[in-house]
């Protein structure tokens, strides 16, 4: 009896001892926050789908999930999606770079996109801006190869203007030196269909000079509406639209 009293006695004292609690009583962990599983989730299957290929199907949401990501402080999920979206515009840079790709112009007008929606994910600027820079001069030679082999008037102007599309797009990226050479290209093209009206009659050649005259407006309305609209200006309407995602729409957790 002595020693299962003393026994009691010890456990009774160990109870009530400064510090010491009881399982009812232990500090309980706080249960994950069902946003930051989905996000998970979400980041694993983006992640894993972004690997397979050089499509940019999942170059929105990866930029979502960085952005959201930040928004929840969930620092490890947001580099991991920047990281791999940097990956996903490397490698499709790569493939609209090579010999007889059909997708070059196609990649360079998704990534104009992309830069004003990754006003958020400097990661994600960085490796944009660099397939600009490759892909700017590549789209130029691809025009410009088509316009030589354009066989009318017509279809010789209809693709210099596609040059002040892309002169237009370097203004809105800002990116100077690539939206001078894409002008001076412009221009060039011009002159040249502007001095063989020289070999055509009176009725077709004012028809063709009206014809340079429009395209002449359109360029200039186009780098107009490009400087109103650079990825500065586009990145401070959307910080000021509270809700919004890089993507323009409203800020959800994506779901696979």
């Amino acid at each position: 009896m002595s020693s299962l009293f003393t026994s009691a006695a010890i456990v009774a004292a160990l109870l009530f001892l400064p510090g010491s609690a009881s399982a009812a009583d232990a500090p309980r962990k706080a249960p994950a926050d069902p946003a930051l599983i989905e996000l998970q989730r979400a980041y694993e299957s983006a992640t894993r789908e972004a690997k397979v290929g050089d499509s940019l199907d999942n170059a929105y949401e990866l930029l979502s999930l960085a952005d959201t990501a930040q928004q929840y402080k969930a620092t490890q999920i947001a580099t991991g999606a920047g990281a791999a979206f940097a990956d996903l515009v490397r490698r499709a840079t790569a493939s609209a770079l090579k010999p007889g790709a059909a997708a070059a112009h196609d990649t360079l007008d998704q990534f104009v996109d992309l830069r004003s929606a990754a006003y958020s994910v400097p990661a994600a600027q960085g490796a944009l801006d660099d397939g600009l820079r490759a892909l700017f001069p590549a789209v130029a030679g691809l025009v410009e190869r088509k316009i030589a082999a354009a066989a009318t008037f017509e279809d010789k102007l209809a693709v210099t203007g596609d040059l002040a599309m892309l002169q237009a797009s370097a203004i809105q990226v800002k990116m100077p030196a690539a939206a001078k050479d894409l002008g001076a290209a412009f221009d060039s093209g011009i002159e040249s269909l502007r001095k063989s009206l020289e070999s055509e009659d009176g009725e077709m050649r004012a028809r063709h000079a009206a014809a340079l005259g429009d395209a002449l407006q359109v360029r200039d309305e186009h780098l107009k509406d490009a400087a109103a609209n650079t990825i500065d200006i586009i990145a401070q309407r959307m910080q000021a639209s509270p809700g919004e995602g890089p993507s323009g729409r409203q800020t959800t957790l994506p779901k696979d």
